[in-house]
């Protein structure tokens, strides 16, 4: 099953657009942002992520199959940090999740040509505290991302089910009627509730699929 996508630039938005989107995130535990960042923003956060993530993987001492992804960019970089904290994204969380969320962590994530290695059925709030409301992700493409290069995949509505905090959660069925293959182009973003399951495929393609990423937890209850 295909995405619904909904256009929607990064600049501020009218009530109306916010009242969708959330309607939407709530019936489906996610929701997809066409063309969020215009060329010059996304030229912008590729530069500044590739820089920063080229630096810190040269400088990694061990690798396991996940060093591709790298998180806590917010604490190498006080321009992550900004944008964790007040980037034009909090605005939008905030009207999605009714309240405004905690930033835990900018993150890179890579996915090189010809690495098979995906990433199993899993949810965000894996190990959060419980006494937390439910948080969000918003995930910004850098590259166009498909079925064959790895895109994310949600199961649809899974957010309002309990599932066990083990990586991978067993049990999920990636063909299921539900299963959701969010493809993007580069500037592109997706919200994601951080109880959703979704999971993401091996890079078969010649092309690579990078992403950054800001994860909230939600607020005390």
């Amino acid at each position: 099953m295909k995405a619904i996508y909904l256009n929607i630039m990064q600049s501020a938005m009218p009530k109306y657009q916010l009242e969708k989107l959330k309607k939407k995130f709530e019936e489906d535990g996610f929701v997809v942002l066409k063309n969020y960042l215009d060329s010059d923003q996304l030229d912008d956060l590729r530069n500044r992520a590739i820089n920063l993530s080229s630096r810190l993987m040269k400088d990694q001492e061990s690798k396991d199959k996940y060093h591709h992804v790298l998180k806590s960019l917010n604490r190498q970089d006080s321009w992550f940090d900004d944008e964790l904290k007040n980037g034009s994204h909090v605005e939008i969380l905030e009207a999605l999740l009714g309240f405004k969320p905690n930033g835990v962590s900018a993150a890179w994530f890579d996915r090189p040509i010809g690495d098979d290695i995906g990433i199993e059925p899993h949810k965000d709030a894996y190990g959060s505290d419980k006494s937390e409301k439910v948080g969000a992700t918003i995930w910004i493409s850098l590259d166009k991302a498909s079925r064959d290069n790895g895109c994310l995949s949600y199961l649809r509505g899974s957010h309002k089910k309990v599932y066990p905090d083990i990586i991978p959660i067993p049990g999920i069925e990636k063909n299921s009627e539900h299963a959701v293959f969010v493809e993007l182009n580069p500037g592109d973003a997706v919200v994601h509730s951080s109880s959703i399951v979704h999971w993401s495929e091996g890079n078969q393609s010649l092309m690579p699929r990078r992403a950054v990423s800001y994860f909230y937890f939600g607020a005390k209850i």
